[in-house]
Formats: structure tokens, sequence, C-alpha cells
């Protein structure tokens, strides 16, 4: 029995403070985990999943609580108790994806109109991008310059 496809979401990642601009077109299921969202965003941005990391959408933060030094942060949210889906019909259609605390690689994740959310295939699947991200360790936006 063929599986049921489940309603997708496409966005658009970009990778804040490099020039040229570094950004991916990626379809995932809307029914995602933050934690998986993450892992897809490792996979299509090029990085190593070696640093910590998290998602902020206006006052709502969500990342690893399984990390001692993040689980005394009062507002931080487990990102596997939150589906992109949850976020999504707060009305959120932009946040925000900080990799590596020490270089503070800073994404911003937009929805893309709920056409491109239609169009058949797989998921999570990058559909489009441009250029490759910087090495792991360079500094950040700064000493990547």
């Amino acid at each position: 029995m063929a599986r049921k496809a489940l309603p997708t979401a496409v966005f658009r990642v970009e990778l804040l403070g490099i020039k040229p601009l570094i950004w991916r077109r990626v379809r995932v299921e809307r029914s995602v985990t933050f934690k998986q969202l993450h892992e897809t965003l490792q996979v299509v941005m090029g990085w190593q999943n070696s640093h910590l990391h998290e998602f902020r959408a206006g006052e709502l933060v969500l990342g690893m609580k399984d990390v001692d030094e993040l689980n005394e942060r009062e507002n931080l949210q487990d990102e596997d108790d939150w589906s992109l889906n949850e976020l999504l019909e707060t009305g959120v259609s932009e946040f925000e994806y900080v990799y590596d605390f020490g270089d503070d690689w800073a994404h911003r994740v937009v929805l893309e109109p709920a056409t491109r959310s239609r169009e058949p295939g797989p998921s999570p699947l990058c559909l489009a991008g441009e250029n490759a991200c910087p090495p792991e360790d360079v500094g950040g936006p700064h000493g990547y310059a």
C-alpha cells in the first residue's frame, strides 16, 4: 500500500551576513519536528552538525533541552515537542535558525507561498539554492570575511 503524502511546506533559508548570498529552497512535511528540521538544514546547507543550535520566532526559542548548559534557560522550549505545523498555525511565516553559538551562523527561514507547497514529490528535498556555506569554525561571518 502506498504511503499517503502528508501536507508539505516549502521554505527559503538564507545564511545572513555573507556575500554573495547563500540560500536554499527546501520542501519538508509540515509534521516535522524542529529537531528533524535542524537535521534537514544541516544537510542542505552543508554544515557538519557538530555545534549547538536553536530556532527563534519572536519570544519563542526552540532548542536542545537535553543539553545541560541550555536546559537552565527558562524560555527554551524543547525542539522535539514542536512541529513546523504547530509554529505555522500560530501565524509565524518567518523565523531564525542559529547554528554554532561561537560562530553564530544566523539563517533566515521564510515560508514560501502555499502554491509551491502543492508541488508533488518527496520530502525533505532541496529544490534549489546557490553558493556553498563557509567552512566550520572560521569565526562566523566576521572571521570568514
